[in-house]
């Protein structure tokens, strides 16, 4: 059954949201299929300093796998067969990285030698950091990532410079009675290909300190039907959690990744009920990709009940073609760009959500929306409560080519109605900058019931023109809408 059917998508005629169907599919990767719970005997133990890559690779498939309170140091990531269940316990600790101890001075700084780490390189930087965000092999002290330069002669109290060539890493404060760390790991748990490693469930860890390049996670969802539960996922250089198949994400916390909380593709992809914070301080370049989570070429994507903010991009967004794609229930709050944005995409559905605080670092031509829809189609944007926000709800219309059936990708059918929108300093409308006037002469395009607060002076946008709440309506938007002074 398609997830769209299952959960009767809204229509013109009217918004249903089965909150009944939404709790289903919060519990499972694909909608017919229930997640391991994880609740059988421990098939095996293992404890700090075993060869724990080797026991997760001898259990037998579908074994659950407890682990020992404490730190689990990895080289390299566990790589668990079909079925099993690794089980952290809520008290095991997986880390990426390795102790910096052995420091010595020359001149001005401080050196530690023998860094043999070098991860993948990759990713688009934010102009002010140049390259340095594509280099995964992070430094941190006590539970701070340090500020990567480029020279030595760049140096400051809170960064590093790593000089690949010698091998070593320096310093301008003094380490000592510091914790110093650096990452090497590149993921800690990967799937292994196809059916092999196919029904995982990953609990209960935490998760931190890996050299995971962008846009790849340190908790690695290749295969289907995977379960990623009550894990804390932090302080990994890229993405916290990938995948690229059928997964549920649910009640994990995933703070402080320096490209993303999330990263991810493919379809029947459920998450819920998760803290998405905190994210992109690396330094990635949001226009490319950073912030608390994005999906690319994803399709019966439920995104609901989760909690995303501060993010350094924007909060959740979907793009390249993503289709029947619901956003329910989640709060996107004090993200520097959308809170939630629907890119170059198709059928969606965002509805009751709250949007707050989002888009102050791009507050321009709508860029700053609380809700922005960019060359999209097929789209619902209902009973949302947005404040605060840069902007409000809005619609941008570029040349953004064609979708892989040769469809223009173009503004249509897109339906904004019953929000409630705290409109502020900010604007909501469409705009587009392709010189083809007829989208704002579709009448595909409608808004309807809206409720807007502070709708003073010209806060509506529409064919090059600021227009005031009277204006607005003579265009044969919300009619019957509200207009609060």
């Amino acid at each position: 059954m398609e997830q769209g059917r299952l959960c009767g998508w809204p229509t013109r005629a009217g918004v249903v949201v089965v909150l009944a169907c939404l709790v289903t599919l919060a519990m499972s990767g694909r909608p017919d299929a229930a997640p391991a719970t994880g609740a059988s005997a421990c098939e095996v133990r293992v404890n700090p300093g075993d060869a724990v890559r080797r026991a997760v690779a001898d259990a037998s498939q579908g074994a659950r796998i407890c682990f020992a309170a404490g730190s689990y140091r990895l080289r390299g990531p566990l790589r668990p067969r079909a079925g099993q269940v690794l089980d952290g316990g809520g008290h095991a600790t997986l880390l990426g990285s390795k102790r910096l101890r052995d420091f010595h001075r020359k001149g001005d700084l401080w050196v530690a030698t023998g860094q043999d780490q070098r991860g993948w390189r990759s990713g688009e930087c934010r102009p002010s950091v140049h390259d340095a965000c594509r280099y995964p092999d992070a430094v941190y002290r006590d539970g701070r990532p340090l500020h990567r330069v480029m020279t030595k002669r760049a140096l400051g109290r809170r960064s590093f410079y790593f000089d690949y060539r010698h091998r070593r890493i320096l310093l301008a404060a003094d380490p000592r009675h510091h914790d110093l760390e650096a990452a090497s790991a590149e993921a800690a748990i990967a799937a292994r290909p196809g059916a092999a490693g196919e029904g995982v469930t990953v609990r209960e860890f935490r998760v931190m300190m890996f050299a995971t390049p962008a846009q790849h996670g340190a908790i690695v969802a290749s295969a289907n039907d995977w379960v990623i539960a009550n894990n804390q996922v932090l302080l990994n250089h890229g993405a916290g959690i990938s995948s690229e198949n059928p997964v549920t994400i649910a009640n994990n916390r995933i703070v402080r990744n320096g490209q993303e909380g999330i990263a991810g593709a493919g379809s029947h992809i459920t998450v819920t009920s998760n803290v998405i914070s905190h994210n992109g301080w690396a330094g990635f370049d949001p226009n490319w990709e950073a912030g608390g989570a994005k999906w690319a070429e994803a399709s019966h994507l439920l995104i609901a009940d989760n909690t995303v903010a501060d993010n350094r991009g924007p909060g959740l967004w979907d793009d390249i073609d993503s289709r029947d794609v619901t956003y329910t229930g989640n709060v996107a709050r004090d993200n520097d760009r959308p809170g939630i944005f629907h890119e170059i995409g198709g059928r969606a559905r965002i509805v009751g959500n709250r949007v707050t605080g989002n888009g102050f670092a791009k507050p321009v031509w709508l860029w700053g929306s609380g809700i922005l829809l960019a060359a999209s189609h097929d789209v619902l944007v209902a009973h949302n409560t947005l404040r605060r926000n840069a902007d409000a709800i809005g619609l941008i219309q570029q040349d953004r080519g064609n979708d892989p059936q040769g469809h223009r990708r173009y503004l249509d059918d897109i339906d904004v109605r019953d929000n409630h929108v705290a409109l502020g300093r900010g604007e909501t409308g469409l705009v587009q900058d392709i010189g083809d006037r007829s989208v704002f002469r579709d009448p595909s395009i409608t808004y309807e019931s809206n409720t807007y607060e502070q709708s003073r002076g010209t806060p509506f946008l529409w064919d090059d023109a600021d227009l005031t709440a009277g204006d607005w309506r003579a265009l044969g938007h919300d009619i019957d809408g509200t207009f609060l002074p």
